[in-house]
């Protein structure tokens, strides 16, 4: 309940702060004007996924189907998403809801669990980023989400992060500011790798990916103890949504 308080209230003020300054409230490094409360705009959405599941969490332990704090979580959500023009939060939410809506049917297919996410996640992370066969998304990213198959600009970033991690492969280069990386890329938008597993073996090499795969094996031990089929569920299709939008983008929090 206080995270949801929490929650609440900071996507609330973002919320404000995106319709009183449409055009941004500041500018970052890479000269990006998309920026409020809760910062870049591709960013919110590590806000509004945790906010919706609290409150549709505490509907499932309260045994209801859902409550009106959830549905104004979920408004708040969407408003803020469309009013930024975020296909990255758009996408999310959208998968978000539809596990909401169908997570029973989802609670029957007995190949939706974490290994297999991660597996799918991992086969177009080689398809997209690798091997560059984006064409057969081309309705999603085209018709639906009306982006270009160049994925806004990152496939130079992509070309330019592979090109330095193989002369780093086992260390990467550590953290970096990002006018450190933008001087090193040439690009403004390359504050990261626009891609998580891109932006770990950029920052901490095979020993980074090593590390994350530590936490993700405990990540997995944690969801198997949860009792209650739903947020089982729920968690699952959360973790799916985060890696689908960690193919277009990094999240370093």
């Amino acid at each position: 309940k206080s995270n949801l308080i929490y929650f609440t209230i900071l996507l609330l003020i973002n919320l404000v702060t995106i319709i009183l300054y449409p055009k941004g409230l500041y500018v970052n490094a890479a000269e990006a004007w998309a920026n409020w409360f809760l910062g870049y705009k591709n960013a919110f959405i590590l806000f509004i996924i945790p906010a919706i599941l609290i409150s549709h969490y505490l509907d499932i332990i309260n045994n209801k189907k859902i409550t009106t704090h959830t549905i104004f979580i979920i408004i708040i959500s969407l408003l803020t998403t469309l009013l930024i023009d975020s296909s990255t939060g758009i996408v999310g939410i959208g998968i978000l809801l539809l596990g909401i809506i169908f997570s029973k049917q989802i609670s029957k297919i007995k190949i939706f669990n974490f290994r297999n996410i991660l597996v799918i996640y991992l086969i177009l992370f080689f398809v997209i980023i690798i091997f560059r066969m984006q064409d057969i998304f081309s309705v999603v990213i085209e018709d639906i989400l009306h982006r270009d198959l160049n994925f806004t600009n990152r496939i130079y970033i992509w070309d330019t992060a592979l090109k330095y991690i193989k002369e780093s492969f086992i260390f990467g280069y550590g953290f970096e500011t990002s006018a450190i990386r933008v001087i090193k890329f040439n690009y403004l938008q390359a504050v990261t790798c626009h891609n998580q597993l891109l932006d770990l073996l950029y920052q901490g090499g095979i020993v980074g990916v090593t590390l994350l795969s530590g936490a993700l094996i405990e990540l997995n031990r944690n969801i198997k103890n949860i009792k209650i089929s739903r947020i089982k569920i729920l968690s699952l299709v959360a973790l799916s949504t985060y890696f689908i939008m960690m193919l277009s983008e990094y999240y370093s929090f």
